[in-house]
């Protein structure tokens, strides 16, 4: 960019003069310091086993991406050589992709299909792999569903379901192959949010840990690796994460870029949550039926959503109203914030959930916010140096995403 300038003459035989004139300062990104992992993906067998199998090495890409909040999971992938010695312990659903980020495990994933690209000249391996909260999602209560829940609280249900079985069933771990070694962890105390809800054979028991973290107000959880074959149960209200005081600006040493985009798609200043046994008949206030304060007088007129869960109480729909009306009465942006290759710490700087400042001053921008960071994509190259595009503000939704979850329970309607 263009400056001016003014500078004096240095010949002392002439009057002092002036001249004006223009010159381009060239700001480069800065250098990537050498990788501070390293990283490391390694395959292992399936928990509540987590042997280490093989090492994933010499891949063209690598890829983890992390995601906090009700719904989303874990996931990461990389390709191969498909006859590399690691690409034979690689099996669908029959082992576990661990990553490391120096001493620390970051995640602990099971394995899920697998790309063979075989041409004339080459043959390449392009596995993927979720996380254990996407298992769970998996498992339903086939066994003679869930007991019915009064009044309790909701990290005490979450256990319930998974091991306990404090209404006389088997929790899902009991169940033959169900066995996942989980444990309790974060939240075992309980989070002070509570619900009354039935559950029947055809429910999933991650969905339903989902729609339990949808009360007000609000809950997250996961099911973190704490070691190579000790996975937990973490459960946080009303969210997870920490607030660093990280501040990411447009145009700062550390950011390359910034997108911002808003989707409508799941804007609601009024919503009708219906329950299981609970009277569908919508009037303000009840039923599930909540409109905000001044919806009236809002310049965009009223936009609605309906939402099905299995809560059997009117206390526990009235708290999932709530939950929903909050949650979606504002268009809130999703900051897409790529850094520069090797500017991440670690996860003791930046990690899922934590709060950081987004400030931006260009345009129609004037933006100053501190969000959650609700997605963390690493791309890591060969040399092991990571390029981290993470998510602020609300999760974009993602087609891809939604389809499992609406076919489960378009199943159910089936079974009903």
């Amino acid at each position: 960019m263009g400056y001016p300038a003014l500078y004096p003459a240095t010949y002392p035989a002439n009057p002092v003069q002036s001249s004006t004139g223009t010159f381009e300062i060239d700001v480069l990104p800065p250098a990537p310091g050498p990788p501070k992992g390293p990283w490391r993906f390694l395959l292992a067998a399936p928990q509540p086993d987590g042997t280490y199998l093989a090492e994933i090495t010499q891949a063209q890409s690598r890829t983890l991406t992390m995601r906090a909040g009700p719904g989303n999971y874990h996931e990461a992938a990389f390709d191969i050589d498909g006859n590399a010695p690691a690409a034979s312990a690689v099996a669908e659903l029959q082992c576990d992709v661990q990553v490391m980020f120096g001493p620390r495990l970051l995640a602990c994933l099971r394995l899920t299909g697998c790309t063979d690209n075989l041409d004339a000249s080459s043959y390449r391996l392009q596995p993927a792999a979720v996380d254990y909260r996407q298992v769970l999602r998996r498992r339903s209560f086939a066994y003679g569903g869930g007991p019915p829940f009064t009044n309790a609280d909701i990290a005490d249900i979450a256990w319930d379901l998974i091991q306990a079985g404090a209404g006389g069933d088997a929790g899902i771990q009991h169940y033959p192959g169900g066995n996942l070694g989980i444990a309790r962890g974060a939240g075992k105390a309980g989070l002070g949010i509570a619900a009354t809800i039935n559950y029947i054979r055809q429910d999933f028991a991650g969905t339903v840990i989902d729609d339990l973290c949808q009360l007000t107000p609000g809950a997250d959880w996961d099911i973190t690796p704490y070691g190579q074959s000790d996975l937990r149960l973490d459960m946080w209200s009303p969210q997870r994460g920490a607030d660093n005081g990280l501040i990411f600006a447009f145009g700062d040493g550390q950011v390359a870029s910034i997108q911002r985009t808003t989707d409508p798609s799941v804007y609601a200043n009024s919503v009708f949550v219906t329950g299981q046994g609970i009277s569908d008949t919508p009037s303000p206030g009840s039923a599930g039926a909540l409109d905000v304060s001044d919806i009236a007088t809002r310049l965009e007129g009223r936009w609605d959503q309906v939402i099905g869960t299995q809560h059997t109480s009117q206390a526990s729909l009235d708290r999932a109203a709530a939950w929903y009306l909050n949650d979606q009465q504002v268009i809130l942006p999703a900051y897409a914030i790529t850094l520069h290759p090797g500017a991440w710490e670690g996860p003791d700087w930046l990690w899922i959930g934590d709060l950081v400042t987004v400030r931006i001053g260009a345009g129609r921008l004037a933006v100053n916010d501190k969000l959650p960071v609700t997605e963390m994509d690493f791309s890591i190259d060969a040399s092991g140096l990571e390029t981290l595009t993470m998510t602020a503000g609300r999760y974009p939704f993602k087609i891809h995403q939604a389809i499992p979850k609406i076919l489960r329970r378009l199943r159910a309607l089936e079974t009903q």
